[in-house]
């Protein structure tokens, strides 16, 4: 029972390990992205991107345009046919 038991401890120690491992991983991704959003947001070209981004500012003189879809044109329908023109034409036909 013993040597059974400290098998299975160790696998268990085994797979928390792997699971520590990936959150530092995880974690130390997550400290680089924010490392480098506190440097841009220490510049003002980084503090202009994130106003603009999240509060849709624009600076003095800038202006707003707005683009619009031009409405679907309606297909038009032929009222006669080449037949009707062709009956209309050969009378006698």
């Amino acid at each position: 029972m013993g040597v059974w038991s400290a098998y299975k401890k160790q696998q268990e120690s085994r797979l928390l390990r792997k699971e520590a491992e990936m959150q530092l991983g995880d974690l130390s991704k997550r400290q680089a992205q924010l490392d480098a959003d506190i440097a841009s947001l220490e510049t003002d070209r980084g503090k202009e991107q994130v106003l603009r981004e999240q509060y849709a500012l624009a600076a003095r003189g800038e202006g707003l345009i707005v683009i619009v879809d031009t409405p679907p044109v309606a297909p038009t329908h032929a009222t006669s046919s080449f037949v009707d023109w062709l009956k209309k034409t050969f009378t006698w036909w």
